[in-house]
């Protein structure tokens, strides 16, 4: 009988950890595509670089002199900067979930230039007159409706080489994942597990402790993946493209949170196992 139960419990904890690791997965993929990971991957990789490089190219601020030099100067402010990462952060994050992607308004681009103009003077020493301020801005009122055009074709041959057919089927294929159907069906199953242990080991309390553990070891393959794609991020340029480099840090980031979380999980089912056995004890003192 007790071989039996053992057995019992065997199967029921490798269908609760085949649960488990798809619905960590699911909150991994979540995390890791997410605005803030996009976000990140932009701030540590030469991905950011590489496309304000095309921004930033002869034909693309064309004022000649040194109010083409301020434009540039001013185009690599923390402010701009910032511009351009908050909108590839919603492009990518918007393409990764097949929405319509929404390009930059002129506006908006000749507001963060404003910005980047006053950080460019405070930050950078680049000192310009009343009126060679008011010449530059004039310059970029009829530049930026071009420029704004460089930086929505940028990003748009940027994804259309980063990402191929191949690619896109493996974001359908993540889409899945990440749908609800797919992660409240595996915590579903994993619950059911749970549940069924906990029965299995009604009378010492320990199903919690076999949950904890199934929790725990399906935890620990996002740590390891995690590990590894730092590992893959840190590698020298020469070995790593930038968007690889990119997809390397969001899979760090959403792996390492997804262990922290399921490692907490496993962590409160070792608590309350511990609490119920203490209970059982109490009980069997009183009686």
């Amino acid at each position: 009988m007790k071989v039996l139960k053992v057995f019992a419990a065997f199967v029921l904890s490798v269908i609760m950890i085949c649960a488990s690791v798809a619905t960590l997965g699911s909150f991994a993929v979540e995390q890791a595509t997410c605005e803030k990971s996009i976000r990140n991957a932009l701030e540590k990789t030469e991905v950011l670089d590489t496309l304000m490089d095309e921004v930033l190219s002869e034909n693309t601020v064309n004022m000649g002199g040194v109010y083409g030099s301020a434009a540039k100067a001013i185009m690599q402010t923390d402010a701009m900067e910032q511009f351009i990462i908050d909108y590839t952060t919603a492009a990518l994050s918007a393409e990764f979930y097949g929405r319509e992607r929404e390009e930059i308004a002129n506006d908006e681009l000749m507001e963060a230039f404003a910005a980047g103009i006053d950080e460019a003077a405070e930050e950078k020493g680049f000192m310009l007159t009343p009126s060679e301020n008011e010449l530059i801005r004039k310059a970029m009122l009829t530049t930026i409706p071009a420029l704004t055009t460089v930086l929505n074709d940028a990003l748009n041959q940027y994804e259309t080489t980063a990402i191929d057919g191949e690619t896109m089927q493996r974001l359908e294929d993540l889409r899945m994942v990440v749908s609800p159907a797919f992660r409240y069906g595996s915590l579903t199953v994993a619950l059911l597990m749970l549940l069924l242990l906990v029965l299995l080991f009604r009378e010492s309390r320990m199903g919690f402790m076999w949950g904890a553990v199934n929790v725990i070891l399906a935890s620990c393959i996002y740590g390891v993946a995690a590990f590894v794609s730092a590992s893959f991020g840190d590698q020298p340029s020469s070995f790593v493209e930038p968007m690889e480099r990119m997809l390397y840090v969001m899979c760090e980031y959403g792996s390492s949170r997804t262990a922290i979380g399921g490692g907490i999980a496993g962590v409160i089912l070792i608590i309350i196992c511990v609490i119920m056995r203490a209970f059982r004890r109490h009980d069997y003192e009183l009686s």
